[in-house]
């Protein structure tokens, strides 16, 4: 199978990612963006990214859409340049996911308001709102371009 990059919240091992997880280092599965070590977790959202796209066909569970690929992780921007190295290391596919919980409307309380139907009223989405938030980030991610790839991160210790 292909490698697939997958740039979402911290990767951590799983069953279903049995000897698929690349090494970019000594120390993954690693969080690129806070420089902790991984320990287990079944309820990050890169865990479940990675699932769709390559948990294993065991029988077990469910199966990712390509599960005989392998899988390179990594947060995005980070200063390690994870995207710059799985575009020079064979990743054929890079997934991201982006976003966060959209902000809910709320009375003069700070309570949340909700809709007749108990879900809860969130403020309105539009171009512009999108395109304010996303502008400071693409200067991050075009600066963290242009970084070189470290080696290991034990090279940036010593």
């Amino acid at each position: 199978g292909i490698n697939i990059g997958v740039l979402d919240a911290k990767l951590f091992q799983h069953p279903e990612f049995n000897g698929k997880l690349s090494q970019l280092s000594g120390h993954l599965p690693y969080d690129f963006e806070t420089e902790e070590d991984g320990s287990i977790s079944f309820e990050s959202h890169g865990v479940h990214v990675a699932g769709i796209a390559a948990a294993r066909r065991d029988g077990t569970g469910m199966h990712g859409v390509a599960f005989s690929a392998t899988l390179t992780t990594g947060n995005i921007p980070d200063s390690n340049n994870v995207l710059e190295f799985m575009a020079q290391n064979n990743v054929r596919v890079i997934n991201n996911s982006w976003g966060e919980e959209p902000p809910v409307e709320e009375d003069a309380d700070g309570n949340k308001l909700y809709l007749p139907n108990g879900t809860y009223k969130y403020i309105q989405v539009t171009p512009t709102s999108v395109t304010e938030e996303l502008l400071p980030l693409r200067e991050r991610i075009r600066a963290f371009s242009k970084a070189p790839v470290p080696s290991t991160v034990a090279d940036k210790d010593g």
